[in-house]
């Protein structure tokens, strides 16, 4: 079967084939020593980071460097750069808080609160101001202001 398989195909569609079939096995037990690596760290969601890991890094080496950082504790946004809070992508230097997942709710309540009763919102300690685009974004005609100290 494999002859005629093989007979059948054209030689740029066996090399794209083959070039294919050779890429998917060298990727993915890659994917699953990064995922090793996080589980071994503590990482809780290893699985879901280790694929944000392989996709924003630029290199293997970079890639390498970034899974050393999370090896040591260093927050998974730090790494990146970004994160998604309320479906909305956020840069996020080194340094900065980083929003847990538990404030979603609390942004998407003010968000209906805010548009109900008088468009101001003051986000103290916003920290990325994740919580402050959040409303910017729901309520555009809202006056939102975020604040914070860099010490």
């Amino acid at each position: 079967m494999a002859r005629w398989l093989t007979s059948r195909l054209t030689p740029a569609a066996l090399h794209d084939t083959v070039s294919h079939t050779v890429a998917v096995s060298i990727l993915r037990p890659a994917a699953a020593i990064v995922v090793d690596r996080l589980m071994a760290a503590g990482c809780v969601a290893a699985a879901a980071e280790a694929d944000l890991l392989i996709a924003a890094a630029p290199d293997d080496k970079s890639l390498e460097a970034w899974i050393r950082r999370r090896e040591q504790g260093e927050p998974l946004p730090w790494i990146i750069g970004t994160m998604q809070f309320c479906g909305r992508s956020l840069r996020i230097d080194p340094g900065v808080y980083v929003p847990r997942c538990q404030s979603e709710g609390l942004a998407r309540r003010a968000a209906t609160l805010l548009a109900a009763n008088g468009h101001r919102a003051v986000d103290l300690c916003t920290g990325s101001g994740a919580i402050a685009a959040h409303l910017i974004a729901e309520v555009p005609a809202a006056t939102v202001i975020g604040v914070d100290i860099d010490k």
